[in-house]
């Protein structure tokens, strides 16, 4: 644990995750362009689809350990710290981001997302901002059950999941809205409340070496019974790849950090981690637009490095080398709205201290 009560390899975890992201919308951006079919690129997209299974809910299992080492009570930390918090980030960035589209900079250049209606806004995560939204219901949501056994609290998360599912196969839902409630039930609450729930005894778990090479191999053999009875069985496929992938990909990231090297760049990321995650896509959208046309005519594995690495590389020396000023501003609640969501909550601030 560092001097700021920071665990480093779950910095090295957050850094490994955010970047995976971004590497993942640089695919995206890549497949628009109509460059052709090479081996290099087929085993750049299984990776990402191999790696899919692990990015978004090692993120949220670090949110919820977050959560689980809090020393005051989670609902009282959710209305005092992370309802301010998300509220100001979608507020912010949803203006952000829409106005930057509406200025003729086409933040999602695959076309899957936003298609927003500008009277959707807020009702409709705009984009990326889907997972502010996620970690704010989260993070409600294990308020609201923290008086509970964590058992029994993730008994309950598994079956809201559920839930969600059906709400999301209503009639009349927008298309952000479905994404959402999907990804908070197939990769965001089940590993949230992992960590919420377990926390302490997964970092105890993965602080041994060899504890943690016991859980690759379960995973492994875990993950190897599924991929030979799935087809058989008519299993649920999606959460029982997910856990023992996302379980592998954070031991191997556990591990590594023991590296200097390894852990020195992946702390480092992880730490503006929310940063890379809220400002890659404009960086990504720069890129498409100075260079796309041009990348269908490159060497396949020279465009795919352009747009995940080139991409990675610029967001992360800007989100680093930022000024503070300019940090504060995009990325810090300021003080005037922590004092109005005070008057809504009637939690005051020294209850986020």
């Amino acid at each position: 644990m560092t001097e700021r009560g920071r665990i480093d390899w779950i910095d090295c975890l957050k850094g490994a995750t955010v970047l995976l992201v971004v590497v993942y919308h640089g695919l995206l951006a890549y497949s628009t362009v109509g460059a052709p079919d090479t081996l290099f690129s087929k085993l750049a997209y299984y990776a990402n689809m191999l790696l899919g299974s692990a990015r978004m809910p090692s993120f949220f299992l670090c949110g919820g350990i977050v959560i689980n080492l809090l020393k005051k009570d989670r609902l009282e930390w959710f209305l005092s710290k992370r309802f301010p918090f998300a509220l100001w980030c979608i507020i912010l960035w949803t203006v952000i981001y829409a106005t930057i589209e509406l200025l003729g900079l086409k933040l999602y250049p695959w076309g899957s997302l936003p298609y927003i209606a500008y009277k959707d806004l807020f009702i409709v995560p705009y984009g990326a901002i889907w997972f502010i939204y996620a970690l704010f219901l989260m993070s409600f949501w294990g308020g609201l059950v923290r008086k509970l056994s964590p058992a029994i609290q993730y008994g309950l998360s598994i079956l809201l999941c559920v839930v969600l599912i059906r709400v999301s196969e209503l009639d009349g839902l927008h298309v952000g809205q479905r994404h959402l409630l999907r990804s908070i039930a197939l990769q965001g609450l089940p590993f949230f409340m992992l960590g919420v729930c377990f926390g302490r005894l997964i970092l105890d778990g993965l602080s041994q070496r060899y504890r943690a090479l016991e859980v690759a191999f379960v995973a492994a053999a875990f993950l190897t019974s599924v991929a030979w009875m799935g087809p058989f069985a008519n299993l649920p496929e999606t959460y029982l790849r997910m856990f023992p992938i996302t379980a592998l990909f954070i031991v191997a990231v556990r591990l590594c950090s023991d590296s200097q090297l390894f852990h020195t760049t992946f702390s480092k990321i992880g730490t503006v981690s929310l940063e890379v995650f809220l400002s890659h896509q404009i960086v990504l959208a720069l890129l498409f637009l100075v260079a796309g046309r041009y990348i269908s005519s490159m060497w396949p594995p020279l465009g795919i490095t352009f747009f995940t690495v080139g991409t990675v590389a610029a967001t992360v020396i800007i989100c680093i080398a930022m000024p503070t000023w300019l940090r504060k501003l995009l990325f810090t609640t300021p003080a005037w709205f922590y004092a109005l969501t005070e008057r809504l909550t009637g939690v005051d601030r020294v209850a986020r201290t």
